[in-house]
């Protein structure tokens, strides 16, 4: 990540936050650098699975959950809403991709290349509520999400291991069928985001 992209960050973190009584700590906190780096190599490694699927697999399989494209529409929705604020009642399960993807016809699913420019969407989407996050936020209780942990840290983790956790899952399901998986990124291995600045 270069370092005009950081100094931008906190210069927006210190402006959103002035008319805050309490002085917080914003600067670039290295757990949520952490969490960004790794939340990108997830995103390429989704990237890279969605390319290598042949168009005939793409909207097909014998397990409907397990369609790649549903599959994927899952994965894309949770990270929207697990990186967000709305409340589970309040939030528009099927607004990212206009219909009820889980009811949908396999040839009404997003085309991989839609999938893909979905993919960098949500990344930077999720990466710009996270760039405006500080320390003193990941402390914060919650409750919008019970499941996932008491604070939003808690909640932070339970998206980016279910965003993994499906991963393997589509994974699974590929080397079932005989496709080839993403290669697992490395931490030396620059990410979209630190590619950036």
């Amino acid at each position: 990540m270069g370092l005009g992209y950081l100094v931008v960050a906190a210069d927006y973190r210190n402006e959103t936050r002035k008319g805050n009584q309490e002085m917080r700590d914003v600067s670039v906190s290295p757990v949520l650098t952490a969490v960004r780096d790794h939340h990108s190599r997830i995103c390429e490694m989704w990237r890279e699975a969605v390319r290598g699927i042949p168009s005939e697999e793409w909207a097909s399989g014998s397990v409907d959950y397990l369609v790649p494209a549903r599959h994927l529409v899952h994965v894309l929705v949770t990270n929207d809403f697990y990186s967000g604020d709305t409340e589970p009642g309040d939030y528009d399960w099927n607004g990212l991709f206009g219909g009820d993807w889980e009811g949908m016809e396999p040839d009404q699913l997003p085309s991989q290349e839609r999938s893909l420019r979905m993919i960098d969407e949500i990344e930077d989407r999720v990466d710009g509520r996270l760039a405006i996050l500080c320390d003193d936020d990941l402390r914060v209780p919650q409750t919008r999400t019970p499941w996932a942990g008491p604070t939003k840290m808690h909640q932070m983790l339970h998206w980016l291991r279910n965003f993994q956790h499906h991963l393997g899952e589509l994974h699974a399901e590929l080397r079932r069928r005989g496709i080839p998986r993403a290669g697992w990124r490395q931490l030396s291995e620059r990410s979209r985001i630190r590619s950036r600045s």
